[in-house]
């Protein structure tokens, strides 16, 4: 997967305020903050930005590193790159509004960066009649193989990209756990996503302590493959407000 260094929505803690992170959030989908002293605590600080929900098996706060038993499935917990992609797409409810990731140990290789597109910019490229087409079409959302193993998976239908009264619109994207049943409009949506993602993403590359929150209903995310195993993030999933 090819990457982009430009982080266009960096802030250090030394210039942190939370006017200026939620105008970023706002504005970019994402925030990127580093430079934040030995002592912070970040569930603390992710507690600010929306109740913390049960991820897969229950907990809150869960940790995202490599497990030798998921190495040949496809997960967020082996070394292999991941597919762009929401969170949550296979469930039932509202996904997260927010995902929070902080680091604990970065890759030495140089990989397992996490990439980002704000896919506002992607639903912007399409006519009137595809965005109404992907707002009323329905499909079936699975789990991924990983989670499977793990007899956690789900299954929802959704349509890809839901307008909702009163509130922002979710952007539901999958390129390998949804039901294409070979749906000519929905495979080339597919495939266009992924060509616009590898064109124009961001790649941050997350430092230890660093906090990377972004918005879930409308930022889709992947990551490049790494070798060092000892790679190592914490991540919440954060409520929309009722």
């Amino acid at each position: 997967m090819s990457s982009t260094t430009t982080i266009d929505s960096r802030l250090s803690y030394s210039e942190y305020t939370q006017e200026e992170f939620q105008r970023l959030l706002d504005e970019h989908g994402y925030v990127y903050m580093n430079e934040i002293p030995a002592d912070f605590d970040h569930e603390s600080f992710m507690r600010g930005f929306g109740e913390f929900m049960p991820q897969y098996d229950g907990q809150k706060v869960w940790s995202v590193k490599s497990q030798k038993r998921f190495e040949n499935m496809y997960h967020s917990l082996n070394t292999r790159a991941l597919y762009p992609h929401t969170e949550c797409y296979e469930f039932p409810e509202a996904s997260p509004q927010y995902l929070g990731l902080w680091g604990v140990v970065r890759a030495s290789d140089g990989g397992g960066q996490t990439t980002l597109l704000d896919g506002r910019k992607f639903i912007a490229t399409l006519t009137d009649d595809e965005r109404q087409q992907l707002s009323s079409r329905r499909y079936e959302y699975v789990s991924a193989d990983g989670v499977l193993e793990m007899k956690l998976g789900r299954t929802a239908v959704h349509p890809m990209y839901e307008i909702r009264e009163g509130r922002e619109p979710i952007f539901r994207f999958s390129y390998n756990n949804v039901n294409h049943n070979d749906d000519p409009f929905l495979l080339d949506i597919r495939d266009r996503v992924v060509e616009f993602f590898e064109k124009n993403h961001v790649a941050v590359d997350i430092e230890p302590g660093a906090i990377l929150i972004w918005n879930n209903h409308r930022v889709l995310h992947s990551r490049t493959a790494y070798t060092d195993e000892r790679r190592h993030l914490r991540r919440v999933w954060l409520a929309e407000a009722a």
